[in-house]
């Protein structure tokens, strides 16, 4: 199943994903080199999110990554949630390479906690998530 939400498509299936980031990386003959950026988002340990919004700070922080294919899964088994994102280092559109040195990553960050502070905030008023004991 595909679903899109303006760039951020949603597909369960491991070989599609993994073909069309190959196709980005041969089409563009970069496919040496990194291949994905791997990110790792924790939301704090006394907040709980629902579901719905956890999915949806996925997608919005993927669309922090405009152009390029990013896939997440939300790890929510164990004692905190969290999110892992990959990201193709080639951008779709142009065949850019993303930099990821030190003031790229500390814009991302920004974009990231403000992400969570409004989702936070969100969940809170709808009343859908709770602040842990």
């Amino acid at each position: 199943m595909l679903k899109s939400w303006s760039t951020v498509f949603v597909c369960d299936d491991c070989d599609i994903i993994f073909n069309q980031i190959m196709f980005v990386k041969h089409a563009y003959v970069k496919d040496r080199g990194k291949q994905m950026i791997h990110l790792i988002v924790s939301a704090p340990v006394f907040i709980r999110y629902a579901d719905e919004d956890v999915w949806e700070m996925g997608r919005q922080i993927a669309g922090i990554f405009r152009g390029h294919q990013v896939v997440f899964a939300v790890h929510d088994d164990i004692q905190y949630m969290h999110l892992h994102f990959a990201i193709n280092t080639i951008c779709m559109f142009d065949g850019s390479k993303l930099q990821f040195n030190p003031p790229c990553l500390r814009e991302k960050m920004s974009r990231i906690i403000q992400v969570q502070a409004l989702t936070c905030r969100i969940s809170d008023q709808s009343g859908s998530s709770t602040i842990a004991d």
